[in-house]
């Protein structure tokens, strides 16, 4: 395996001290972006969020301190980026407004409708099977409830096998139900804000 490669894994499932460094960087990397695509969304105080691919837990752990009233669950399918997510939002995790835990997009362990608002950012481009991901997006989210799907554009193109364009994912979540995509973007990076 290359070392581009080894790379590439540890951005998907980072573990062991080169995770724990990815972690770092993707926190400060990607925290910008995050605020950016979370503001074309309303995210209530009482809201149920899920943030998908949590990493190191910054996003998560801007949402509590903007929303104090909000409950926010956080899954990744590394152990290292739930414990780095645990260990960034214990204060949060210890007043019963943080859960983080392993999990997989496509086995999500929740009800269907439980959730107001899912946000994905740089992540979904490692889905193995995007169509599958998005119906169980769908699935959990309450009726009316958003998607916010936030990445940088030549990043799908690198990683994605299929729906490597901004117009082929508007398609597949139109066809997944969404009701209402829209598409915001930089140039460099796209947000996509979905409702149910």
């Amino acid at each position: 395996m290359s070392l581009t490669e080894k790379l590439i894994e540890q951005s998907k499932r980072p573990n062991g001290f080169v995770g724990k460094t990815m972690l770092g960087i993707m926190n400060g990397a990607h925290s910008m972006m995050a605020r950016w695509g979370l503001s074309y969304v309303d995210i209530a105080n009482a809201d149920t969020i899920l943030d998908i691919g949590c990493g190191g837990g910054k996003t998560i752990k801007d949402i509590a301190k903007l929303n104090a009233g909000a409950k926010i669950y956080g899954i990744d399918i590394s152990k290292s980026s739930v414990a780095a997510t645990q260990k960034l939002n214990r204060k949060n995790i210890a007043a019963g407004k943080v859960t983080a835990l392993v999990a997989d997009v496509c086995d999500m362990p929740f009800d269907d409708g439980f959730f107001d608002v899912a946000v994905a950012v740089q992540t979904h481009f490692y889905w193995p099977d995007l169509a599958r991901a998005f119906r169980k997006i769908y699935r959990a989210l309450k009726p009316s409830g958003s998607f916010v799907l936030i990445a940088e554009i030549f990043k799908m193109d690198y990683h994605m096998p299929r729906y490597k364009t901004v117009a082929e994912q508007r398609e597949l979540l139109f066809k997944t139900g969404f009701q209402k995509v829209e598409l915001h973007g930089t140039g460099k990076e796209s947000c996509f804000v979905c409702t149910k």
